[in-house]
């Protein structure tokens, strides 16, 4: 269903030299699970608060530990005009005690780092590999069809809005499965100097699924948020 678009999102995340072809099928298995363990969460804070369906205020307090997460769903929102009022809904939502958040002059750090990645697997591409590169950058599970990944997660009953934060997340872990599941490759040849620490170059061999689910274990390990 999603083969095409999740073969660019990985080539964004800095995978250039292709992938298992059962691992596309993997990774919507993945990132159909991870959406619906977030709704799952979500669900129970909107009937906790009285509400009959999840809304984006759900979700950001199930992400809430995530602020950087946050920050950047909260400006494609606004960037999209899907929610002008994000602001009022989260300072109406049902909050819970919580007393672990992190200090928000901490998002920075995280922001920064995906930038450094960014700039290291486009550093030494030429034009014709930037402008493919680029082409990438514009895949999203939710750009074209929403319906489409309503039907991906099994999820019909939900709003325009929630679908798209859905998507973005979706989007940002493929982008972290496939820096640790690079990471777990380079892991196996430590004396090498000549390999990038962020990517995989077209002339390297593709990632294997094994590479690529101790990737997603590895993320689920360091995941701000717990679903």
């Amino acid at each position: 269903m999603y083969y095409d678009e999740i073969a660019l999102m990985m080539i964004y995340s800095g995978n250039m030299a292709g992938t298992d072809p059962n691992a596309f099928e993997y990774l919507e298995k993945v990132v159909r699970s991870h959406s619906r363990r977030i709704l799952v969460q979500s669900k129970r804070i909107s009937t906790h608060c009285g509400n009959t369906s999840v809304g984006v205020q759900d979700i950001f307090f199930v992400l809430r530990k995530d602020k950087q997460l946050i920050a950047k769903l909260k400006e494609a929102l606004r960037i999209k005009n899907l929610k002008n009022n994000i602001d009022d809904e989260l300072d109406n939502l049902c909050m819970f005690e919580d007393n672990n958040d992190e200090n928000i002059s901490n998002i920075d750090r995280p922001v920064n780092e995906k930038l450094m990645i960014l700039d290291s697997i486009t550093r030494d591409m030429n034009t014709e590999e930037y402008v493919e590169y680029s082409k990438s950058r514009e895949t999203s599970f939710t750009n074209k069809k929403v319906s489409k990944f309503k039907e991906l997660i099994g999820v019909q009953n939900l709003s325009n809005d929630a679908t798209e934060i859905l998507g973005i997340i979706s989007r940002d872990l493929i982008f972290e499965i496939v820096q640790w599941s690079i990471k777990v490759r380079n892991e196996k040849y430590k004396g090498k100097k000549d390999k990038p620490p962020f990517k995989l170059d077209f002339n390297r061999s593709p990632l294997s699924l094994n590479e690529i689910e101790e990737g997603v274990r590895r993320v689920y390990f360091n995941l701000p948020y717990r679903i």
